[in-house]
């Protein structure tokens, strides 16, 4: 029987872990570079906030932060359309777009926010963040892989972290350094599928990821507002 997972209430803080099945070494770097972009694009629609990660050849480490409901901020119109795309085939996201122009024609405020509410259900939700991340990877995986079924070891193990910089930082560590453990790199910064990689690199995408890690420092777990620079997050 499934027990039910531990969620912490308000804003908190949980490490999260999945292998495929049979532990097959099938992720290549083209697949890191979906994986990421799913993983990114669910981040930015969900409100569940990367704080690092690590994708390795047949399992992946999150560190992620779930927002409190209560707080998160509720998606504009804008936002839900600029996202569509990302989330929906196009015939989709054209039957959304029209059903929300015909809901403002018609002055129908009602009707709008229903079609709104079917999108902030999802958000600020650490299972079906997950959910979404693992089965759209398997499509991708399946397709590319000429192959059919699960991809996954059975459900995610998630354990919830103190919200504590130093919790928060010894855990962050850990993902990072994956593949220094592995023999695969000698650095954290010179791989490019973890948090701390992305973040140094400079390249598109580090600014999201600097700010991830910026998350872990004290002043952050007291503000969600603060911002941290990179240059002494880094040296922290």
């Amino acid at each position: 029987m499934r027990t039910a997972r531990l969620l912490g209430e308000g804003r908190s803080f949980y490490h999260v872990m999945s292998r495929v099945v049979d532990r097959q070494m099938i992720f290549e770097p083209k697949d890191k570079e979906v994986f990421r972009k799913i993983m990114r694009t669910l981040e930015r629609f969900s409100g569940v906030r990367v704080v690092t990660y690590c994708l390795m050849t047949n399992h992946f480490h999150l560190l992620l932060e779930v927002p409190d409901p209560d707080e998160l901020p509720r998606l504009t119109e804008e936002e839900l359309l600029n996202v569509l795309p990302e989330l929906h085939d196009a015939v989709t996201v054209k039957t959304i777009r029209q059903e929300l122009e015909r809901a403002r024609e018609q002055g129908n405020e009602r009707w709008q926010r229903e079609i709104m509410d079917r999108y902030e259900k999802r958000r600020g939700d650490l299972g079906l963040f997950l959910k979404d991340l693992k089965q759209r990877v398997t499509l991708y995986m399946n397709k590319r892989l000429n192959r059919s079924g699960t991809l996954w070891e059975g459900r995610y193990k998630s354990v919830l972290v103190e919200g504590s910089e130093t919790a928060l930082m010894t855990v962050a560590a850990y993902i990072d350094l994956n593949p220094i453990r592995a023999g695969i790199v000698g650095n954290p910064e010179d791989y490019r599928w973890c948090g701390y990689g992305e973040a140094a690199s400079g390249r598109r995408g580090a600014r999201r990821a600097r700010r991830g890690l910026a998350t872990v420092l004290s002043e952050s777990l007291q503000d969600p507002e603060f911002r941290s620079d990179w240059r002494r997050t880094r040296a922290r």
